[in-house]
């Protein structure tokens, strides 16, 4: 079988899996050993998953060594969430709901597995399985080191003011609900608008200006989400938890957060008038800002933030705000 880069198989993007690989041809399969973005259901999608390996790069993870809970999304589609979760002994996936009905199965070690509000706890061995209905509140604590896979049943029920269409749906991640820091979080969001974006630029790419210019209002929508969820939220916790500490870092993302607001604005525009050419120049522009923009962010502010609210004690209810904010109509 022909085997070719990750960036030329239909539903990824170049340089998101370095490492994997996967065939050039509708129907073929793909590797993804160190793959670090989900993959969507494609036509005839075959996929594999070394676990025990990701497993493996997910316990040696910092967020894994601070919190002692870890996860990655491997599948993300319309159709199935698919999240491989590691917690180190004593560690809590705290109480979370799924959008959709969904299972747990336990791959190693032992949890404790809570339903409800006041339900009990149920132990939870190796090879067993634990199914919930969708909103089911749940918690999991582990008894000692585990991993487990979380599957979830496409997204049948969207938040309230969640955008919806396409396989980028930001806002309604399983993975949102299950993350335990700040940097998982919003991380996973900022994965989820990137797909967006990528979507955006191979519609343009391929001539198709009127859903490339869709697809880029629906990655607005998403990003103006997610930049006033930090603006609002994380920007003036992080500034009270640090005694001012952080205002630097922090007037630098508002200034970038204004700076894509007019890009994305002007790229709309040209897409409207149907100048793929001119988007194209446009479209590089808004990528190399976004990216440098998520990397400074992912590096430096978000684990700043993690350990300020651990530190101080407000790390949940800094989530719950951020959750909120990031389910909630952005468009102003």
């Amino acid at each position: 079988m022909s085997r070719s880069t990750a960036g030329e198989t239909k539903g990824s993007t170049a340089g998101e899996a370095k490492g994997s690989t996967a065939g050039e041809t509708k129907g073929s399969t793909a590797d993804h050993t160190n793959s670090s973005r989900p993959i969507a259901l494609a036509a005839e999608t075959l996929a594999f998953f070394p676990l025990a390996d990701v497993a493996r790069e997910l316990e040696a993870r910092d967020e894994y060594r601070r919190s002692g809970v870890a996860g990655i999304t491997l599948v993300r589609d319309e159709q199935l969430t698919l999240m491989l979760v590691a917690l180190r002994q004593g560690a809590v996936m705290r109480e979370h709901r799924a959008p959709s009905a969904g299972s747990v199965v336990l791959l190693s070690g032992t949890v404790g597995f809570v339903a409800g509000d006041d339900g009990p706890e149920t132990a939870l061995t190796a090879g067993s399985l634990a199914v919930f209905s969708a909103d089911l509140a749940h918690a999991v604590h582990a008894r000692d080191d585990a991993r487990y896979l979380v599957v979830i049943g496409g997204r049948s029920r969207p938040p309230d003011g969640v955008v919806a269409g396409g396989s980028g749906v930001t806002g309604s991640d399983a993975s949102l609900d299950a993350a335990a820091t700040v940097s998982e979080l919003l991380g996973s969001d900022h994965r989820q608008i990137d797909e967006i974006l990528v979507e955006a630029k191979r519609g343009s790419a391929a001539g198709d200006a009127p859903r490339a210019a869709d697809r880029l209002r629906e990655f607005q929508r998403g990003l103006l989400r997610h930049m006033v969820a930090e603006e609002e939220v994380l920007f003036p916790a992080l500034e009270t938890s640090t005694g001012g500490r952080a205002g630097g870092p922090i007037s630098v993302m508002r200034h970038e957060h204004t700076e894509m607001r007019r890009l994305i604005e002007d790229l709309v525009a040209t897409l409207t008038r149907g100048d793929t050419e001119d988007a194209t120049r446009r479209f590089g522009e808004l990528t190399a800002l976004l990216f440098a923009h998520n990397g400074k962010e992912e590096r430096i502010l978000y684990p700043m933030a993690d350990n300020a609210a651990q530190a101080d004690g407000s790390l949940s209810a800094l989530l719950a705000k951020l959750r909120e904010a990031l389910r909630a109509d952005a468009e102003r």
